[in-house]
């Protein structure tokens, strides 16, 4: 019989629509299971309802900031793996994103081509 291994989740927790649609296309089309939110609570429930081997976090979040619940999420699950993703990307956010406990820190600009493959080693304990 043949074992059937079920597709990497993800939980993409994006303040602006189009990018995340675009986003989450772009992980469904590698074979991730994506559950897209618009604010941090929703990814907070997510996250501990599915345990995705990927949570993305946009900073600016309506609700909360991305940091804050990042923070709130490796408290209450510091193996989960979070990518944060921020409108510029420079040498203090990438501080506070290490603080925070993320995995790693994208621009929001950034291809999402430079995002994947970082998220292939999603399963790998962070």
């Amino acid at each position: 019989m043949i074992e059937q291994t079920e597709r990497p989740r993800l939980v993409l927790a994006y303040a602006e629509p189009a990018h995340a649609s675009r986003m989450g296309r772009s992980f469904r089309r590698r074979g991730w299971e994506v559950h897209v939110v618009g604010n941090s609570a929703e990814a907070r429930r997510l996250a501990a309802a599915l345990a995705p081997e990927l949570v993305i976090l946009d900073t600016e979040l309506v609700d909360e900031s991305g940091w804050l619940t990042c923070a709130k999420l490796r408290a209450d699950q510091p193996e989960q793996r979070i990518f944060l993703v921020t409108p510029q990307v420079d040498l203090d956010k990438e501080e506070l994103s290490e603080f925070v406990g993320a995995a790693a820190l994208f621009a929001r600009g950034d291809d999402i081509a430079v995002l994947l493959p970082e998220a292939a080693d999603a399963s790998v304990p962070a």
